[in-house]
């Protein structure tokens, strides 16, 4: 299922929605989803920079979108964007599989270890991130 952004000019197939109450749609055949409260994508190396940069500013046009998590396709590292007020967002992350992300739109705490149960040749949270690592 696609959601409506930016007023009816975009349509994004999201890899998880969440919606709350009744769902509205766009259209009279349901294809286009208006109100949900959170948006999960899954990132990968050719959409990473999209969907932390253009699609969120997108998607945050759709007044219900409470929440939009980031989940890095090849490390233990997860990413939750959370409305407060009015243009107000705030950021939580989560980067060992030790950790738990809190998704606010949902009240609930998820264990990485549980969203990355079957995932195989996760690469270390700071591996590629120079800046992370220390000078000698």
């Amino acid at each position: 299922m696609s959601v409506e952004a930016d007023f009816g000019n975009n349509y994004f197939f999201p890899d998880a929605m969440v919606t709350f109450g009744e769902q509205e749609f766009s259209d009279e055949r349901q294809r286009f989803l208006k109100n949900p409260i959170l948006i999960a994508e899954v990132l990968s190396k050719s959409t990473e920079s999209y969907d932390k940069g253009e699609k969120f500013r997108l998607y945050r046009s759709i007044p219900s979108l409470k929440e939009y998590v980031l989940i890095s396709s090849d490390r233990p590292v997860v990413e939750s964007f959370y409305k407060e007020g009015d243009g107000l967002w705030r950021i939580s992350s989560a980067i060992t599989l030790e950790s738990s992300i809190h998704l606010y739109a949902l009240n609930i705490d998820i264990p990485l270890a549980q969203i990355y149960a079957k995932v195989t040749g996760l690469k270390e949270p700071n591996d590629d991130l120079p800046f992370l690592h220390s000078r000698t």
